[in-house]
């Protein structure tokens, strides 16, 4: 049978939109994972099967012609594709800025590719952490030895030079772990750390619900984790808590990250920060429900 021709990133880049339309887009690529995660949205889409190289690099020119500066490489795990460096590469050349890779950090382990990944122009590394040790990091992700990968991957990025942000879902396992790990991350100089509520995951017509805390179990635990990071001077951010979850904290606005399309139940409408307030995931209220949101009658002026 004839062979394909191989894909051939064009030298130009991309023409300027005459008006900018999107500032960023989320590039999937594959369902395929070495990680066995019970909280991966994944799970969902597992028998799609991978995009391939062309289709691709078409999207992300097509994006990039609509105005968008900043590219997202989402999960699955992208680093399991033999044709990332080329993509990533492709990406700055058509004039992304900003390339961010969102991995668990594995294959990171193996020395020559997380600076070949930085060479082609990943400018942020979103890595996946567990928990403070190999027991808890592996029985969360499923793989005996995934710590000791992890571990080693984040040590190639220091040495690459890499920008890091150490991602933690929060999870059902590791609640009661979060301080410990908060305190424990500094040891790989990450750029910042992120407190993450892993929702549920809704798989054909069943809610994965197993791993997921609820709002109301999550806030004080990630709270003083919180504490803990800044005790050690690292940058934080909290994602899936609404504002009603963190009242009486120190500078959440510090801690919130801007929402495009916050999900916010009509529950909500009274609440005096509904304007800024990042809101839950809807998988979240769709399996749980609203009861844990409390809207807040007046903003504070501190």
């Amino acid at each position: 049978s004839p062979r394909r021709a191989a894909w051939r990133a064009p030298p130009a880049l991309c023409p300027p939109p005459a008006r900018p339309v999107i500032g960023a887009h989320r590039l999937w690529l594959t369902s395929q994972c070495n990680s066995h995660c019970d909280h991966c949205p994944g799970a969902a889409w597992a028998d799609r099967t991978d995009k391939p190289v062309a289709t691709a690099a078409h999207e992300l020119e097509a994006a990039r012609r609509q105005g968008a500066t900043e590219l997202t490489v989402i999960r699955g795990e992208a680093t399991l594709r033999k044709d990332l460096v080329k993509l990533v590469r492709h990406a700055r050349r058509v004039g992304y800025e900003t390339v961010r890779l969102e991995t668990n950090g594995r294959l990171l382990s193996y020395e020559p590719y997380a600076p070949a990944l930085v060479r082609a122009g990943v400018t942020h590394f979103e890595v996946a952490w567990f928990g403070p040790d190999a027991a808890s990091h592996d029985a969360i992700d499923g793989s005996p030895g995934a710590f000791d990968q992890v571990a080693a991957g984040l040590e190639n990025l220091r040495g690459a030079g890499a920008h890091v942000t150490m991602v933690v879902p929060v999870v059902l396992r590791n609640v009661a772990l979060l301080e410990e790990m908060a305190a424990q991350a500094i040891r790989w100089r990450p750029a910042g750390l992120v407190f993450d509520l892993a929702p549920p995951v809704r798989v054909g017509p069943r809610w994965v619900v197993e791993h997921a805390v609820s709002i109301d179990r999550a806030a004080l635990p990630v709270r003083r984790a919180v504490e803990a990071a800044r005790q050690v001077g690292l940058a934080v951010q909290v994602r899936g808590l609404p504002l009603c979850a963190m009242t009486g904290w120190a500078d959440v606005g510090d801690l919130v990250e801007p929402v495009s399309a916050a999900h916010q139940p009509s529950k909500c409408e009274p609440c005096s920060v509904r304007d800024v307030c990042p809101g839950v995931a809807q998988a979240y209220t769709a399996a749980f429900g609203a009861w844990e949101l409390r809207p807040i009658a007046e903003r504070s002026t501190t």
